[in-house]
């Protein structure tokens, strides 16, 4: 939505910065401003329906392709993309009949996958099987797990449980492997974080830090420090 505006520059700084011969169209979808970038589509909803509203409408009506690979707004790319490698999963999507695949894993698989010693299987009761971080998804399967009103956290954790009742594939890469590579969240709380915007300034992506905080060195380093002690 229009709220993370700030975001759309460093966003697809990076984007393009580690995937340039991305061969996929590229949709943006938000209110009413526009990102002003030939290779970027924006799809204007006039308002913001809420993030699941968003995802059906565009999903049924503005995007026309079966499959899609979805990034939140604040998730920047780190490394380069390699196309042949996402162009051969969404090739074993597309054989295989898997409904989400996810490319990088967040979390990872359970059990290996007979066809593919480089992706593994999520279990059908697998807490987290839906995720928005990025996968390439089946629009089908996809849209089936779209409840309105819904925001992206309530998608993951009462779509998960949805998704129980599905007997298509749910896969994903194994951690050794990772397929896309990035930073996520960039923005939390209404804050930019410190790790983020310092990997910005290090790459030469702008940053748009004129509309809210950035998250102090201290509170960067007490949450490195929390997430070490989560058992």
């Amino acid at each position: 939505c229009d709220n993370y505006e700030d975001s759309w520059g460093s966003f697809f700084g990076s984007f393009f910065k580690y995937w340039p011969d991305c061969p996929f169209p590229v949709y943006l979808i938000t209110d009413n401003k526009i990102y002003p970038d030939q290779r970027v589509k924006t799809i204007n909803l006039g308002i913001d329906h809420g993030w699941a509203n968003n995802m059906k409408i565009c999903l049924s009506e503005k995007i026309p392709e079966r499959f899609f690979l979805y990034f939140l707004e604040d998730v920047f790319l780190t490394k380069k993309e390699k196309t042949e490698r996402i162009l051969n999963l969404l090739a074993v999507l597309k054989k295989d009949r898997v409904s989400c695949l996810r490319l990088y894993p967040s979390p990872g698989p359970d059990r290996p996958y007979p066809s593919r010693q480089d992706l593994g299987i999520i279990d059908e009761k697998a807490p987290y099987r839906v995720s928005t971080m990025t996968a390439i998804w089946d629009k089908e399967a996809f849209l089936r797990l779209l409840k309105p009103g819904e925001n992206a956290w309530q998608m993951e954790l009462d779509g998960t449980e949805r998704s129980w009742q599905m007997t298509e594939l749910f896969l994903s890469v194994w951690p050794k492997s990772p397929a896309i590579e990035y930073l996520a969240t960039a923005i939390k709380r209404g804050h930019w974080q410190y790790d983020a915007v310092k990997f910005c300034k290090r790459e030469g992506i702008a940053v748009d830090l004129s509309r809210r905080p950035i998250e102090t060195k201290w509170q960067y380093l007490r949450r490195k420090l929390d997430r070490m002690f989560v058992i």
